[in-house]
């Protein structure tokens, strides 16, 4: 999933459209907090970029719109957003608050789990208790060629 598409859909979750109804408070809350996080760290490396900050802002009143998208997709670029540890934390961050959202927009997968613990809710989100060397990883749904 591409930083914007993550971008877009925290959008709609924080402005309440979207999937956004069908969404136990917990995950619209996990989504909306993920999304300013992300949010905050993208507008802190753009700087004194107030074009850059202006179309951040304007994809909460339009998160579909697809030129919106792609003007916003060059300012990450030209900002390199993606050398910034603070962006691409709070971007996983946001991705992985995503993926809780029924019908997937990825998922989580683990290495090998044996003796843990896993739950999950009546939303189909799971809890693991990961003990030793076990490793996780982020896999973006199919059809994607960039988890960021």
């Amino acid at each position: 999933m591409t930083l914007v598409v993550a971008l877009a859909a925290g959008a709609k979750i924080a402005a309440g459209t979207g999937a956004a109804a069908g969404l136990s408070e917990v995950v619209k809350t996990g989504i909306t907090d993920a999304y300013a996080a992300c949010k905050k760290a993208i507008r802190t490396r753009f700087g004194t970029d107030k074009d850059a900050k202006e179309k951040l802002a304007q994809l909460e009143v339009k998160p579909d719109d697809a030129a919106l998208q792609q003007a916003l997709a060059t300012y990450l670029s030209t900002h390199q957003v993606e050398h910034d540890p603070a962006v691409t934390q709070a971007a996983s961050a946001l991705q992985v608050q995503l993926t809780r959202i029924e019908g997937g927009i990825g998922s989580i997968t683990t290495g090998p789990i044996t003796g843990n613990t896993i739950t999950v809710d009546h939303g189909g989100v799971a809890a693991v208790n990961i003990t030793g060397g076990v490793h996780a990883g982020y896999t973006p749904p199919p059809g994607t060629d960039n988890p960021r």
